[in-house]
């Protein structure tokens, strides 16, 4: 023994290992000198070098929830028996079961600042709405506008080429489709190339 514990030694004394016991902690340490394991009288554990898992981290008395490495270069994270994310090393995927749970993204002002119902895959954009709303969106992609100007903006190799956004024509709060930089609008049909041309001019044929 030596003070305060157990000193585990090799024949040649060339190697030594100790465990002790300070108010109420126990400390494991390599040739009796770094501590390399603590746990303190909370039961807390504090490691001074990396930890090797070799499958899961489990959450005690929860074993549907838990992380872990079930192959090489690939991390996931379950909770309540569903995959929530994978991490690999080519691909990240949310929701790999395809299971009904929802993903949010939030902002500084959007709790729903990108939304994707698990239910029938239906995404949203800044729509607030979904927040505890019974009423769903009736389109796949929904975004939502809340002060004028804002919108979606169509680009070519980075170049801005058209824009819809939110506008008020009297009281009444418009859609607005314009092009960028002087650029026409060019609505297409099956039959027709030219349904509808907007030049920048202003003039509109049909």
């Amino acid at each position: 023994t030596y003070t305060g514990g157990i000193l585990i030694e090799d024949t040649d004394s060339s190697t030594k290992s100790g465990i002790t016991h300070v108010n109420g902690g126990l400390y494991l340490s390599s040739n009796a000198t770094n501590d390399h394991l603590e746990i303190n009288s909370s039961g807390n554990a504090l490691f001074s070098g990396s930890v090797t898992i070799p499958d899961y981290v489990i959450h005690d008395g929860n074993t549907a929830t838990k992380f872990g490495f079930p192959s090489a270069n690939l991390i996931n994270f379950i909770t309540n028996g569903t995959e929530r994310l994978v991490l690999a090393g080519s691909y990240t995927v949310f929701n790999e079961s395809g299971a009904d749970v929802d993903f949010r993204v939030e902002s500084v002002n959007s709790d729903r600042a990108l939304f994707v119902q698990g239910s029938d895959g239906q995404v949203n954009i800044t729509n607030s709405l979904m927040v505890g709303s019974t009423t769903a969106p009736d389109s796949k992609l929904t975004v939502n506008i809340t002060t004028a100007g804002d919108g979606i903006e169509l680009q070519s190799n980075e170049t801005s080429i058209a824009k819809l956004s939110r506008t008020t024509v009297g009281s009444t709060v418009v859609a607005s489709l314009d092009g960028v930089s002087g650029r026409p609008i060019h609505v297409g049909g099956v039959v027709n190339e030219d349904v509808i041309l907007a030049n920048a001019g202003g003039s509109v044929g049909i």
